[in-house]
Parts: C-alpha cells; sequence; structure tokens
C-alpha cells in the first residue's frame, strides 16, 4: 500500500469527528450576576471610589442572592477569576493627581513662569520641597513559599522629614536638612559631623521657625557669593 492510500484510509477512518462543528458552549450560571456585578464596578469607578476584593465579593454575593442562586461561594479563587476575565488588577491610587488641573499647569508654565524666571539663568533658580522618610517602615511585599500564610505587623510611623533643594540645571544640590524628634539622637552619640544639616522638633515636622532658618542660612549662603537666586517652594502652612 502507498503512503497516500494510508493516508485516505486513515482520514475516513477519523475525518467524520474532524468534520462535526464545536458545540457552543453553554451560559454558565453566573452570566448574568457577572454582568450585574460588572455593570455596578463600572458606575463606581464613575464616582472614584477605592474599590477592593472585599467589596466585589460582597456585591456579588447581594446579587447572587437577589437572583436566588443560593449555591454561590465569593472565595478567593472566584475572584481572581473574576479579575483575569475582566482586565482588573490593583493599582496604586495617586490622590494628588486629581486635585492638578492639567490646563492650569500648561497656562502657568507657558505664560506665568517665562515671567517669573525672566532675568535669571538655569543655575540661579532652585526648586526646593520635603519629603517623610519612614525609615523603620518594612516592604509591604516579601517572597514566602506557596503553601505559607503570609501575616504583616503593624506598619512603623517613625520618621524623619527631608527637605531638599536642587538648581534647574542639576549643577548644584543643596546640603539636606533633617528634621527629627530629637536633637541630639543616641545612635548618633558618636558622630562628629553629619553629611546633612539636622534640626528637631517634637512631631519631627517642618515649622515655620525651621523653615525660616532655613532660608536666612542660604540667603547667607548665596550673598556671601554675590549671587542672586529664584527659589520655588510649595504653599504648605509652614512656609509664610
Amino acid at each position: 500500500m502507498s503512503k497516500w492510500s494510508e493516508i485516505e484510509k486513515n482520514y475516513s477512518r477519523c475525518g467524520p469527528s474532524f468534520s462535526e462543528k464545536p458545540k457552543s458552549l453553554k451560559s454558565t450560571p453566573l452570566e448574568e450576576p457577572e454582568t450585574i456585578l460588572l455593570a455596578w464596578f463600572k458606575e463606581a469607578q464613575t464616582t472614584k471610589a477605592s474599590i477592593d476584593g472585599t467589596h466585589v465579593k460582597e456585591k456579588a454575593l447581594h446579587v447572587t442572592a437577589h437572583l436566588g442562586i443560593d449555591d454561590f461561594q465569593a472565595s478567593n479563587g472566584w475572584i481572581d477569576h473574576f479579575q483575569k476575565r475582566h482586565n482588573l488588577v490593583y493599582k496604586t491610587i495617586l490622590r494628588e493627581s486629581v486635585i492638578v488641573n492639567p490646563e492650569s499647569v500648561m497656562d502657568w508654565n507657558s505664560e506665568e513662569l517665562p515671567k517669573m524666571t525672566d532675568g535669571y539663568k538655569t543655575k540661579e533658580i532652585i526648586n526646593v520641597d520635603k519629603t517623610g522618610l519612614f525609615h523603620n517602615l518594612q516592604p509591604s511585599m516579601t517572597l514566602t513559599y506557596k503553601s505559607n500564610s503570609c501575616h504583616g505587623g503593624t506598619k512603623s510611623k517613625q520618621r524623619v522629614t527631608v527637605l531638599l533643594g536642587c538648581n534647574a540645571d542639576g549643577t548644584e544640590k543643596l546640603l539636606p536638612l533633617v528634621i527629627d524628634k530629637y536633637n541630639k539622637p543616641h545612635c548618633f552619640r558618636n558622630v562628629k559631623k553629619l553629611p546633612t544639616k539636622c534640626t528637631a522638633n517634637s512631631n519631627s515636622w517642618t515649622s515655620s521657625a525651621t523653615c525660616e532658618k532655613f532660608l536666612v542660612q542660604l540667603r547667607h549662603q548665596t550673598g556671601a557669593k554675590n549671587r542672586k537666586i529664584l527659589l520655588f517652594i510649595d504653599q504648605c502652612a509652614a512656609h509664610p
């Protein structure tokens, strides 16, 4: 028997199974609840509400109970598959971006900023900002075995405030100012010189007195070099 005859023989044996049309997928009992749930999710997003897996589970149980589906369990597996089916992921919420109007920023950059910086070189324009440094804060994620449960402790709220400054062309960085609760922390008792300026107040935040002292020192520093600068700083209550 030739190879072609053998192929024809095998095709006639298994051909009908290949020629059959695929069966259409039956709709699952949860198709209607998921449609309602997805509509609720989209509506909740328009209100800028924060939604996590717990909210989705509670809503899913409410919807299925209303539809008379008693055997539904909003398990972790179900919520995981629900997220994958509808392309849902967890993201960090950026609160400040909602407050800022992009059009106002563009108008200010194109109209007001050139007026303010007129007559100043880029090396003379300095921006100062502060940030909180939570030096004992542990990472929010960890590497562990699949079989292990992962529970974290209370997040540390120990912090210092750090004031940072740099000019527009990046050629000069101001010495960072660290604001702590204590003037002489015990851990630095044998340290004679630090690579930063340090000050203190009861809550390690920026105060009016701290800000005034910083500005006076900056004025002396630039005045000694016979320089003029344009300083940008945010509208914190302590700054005026």
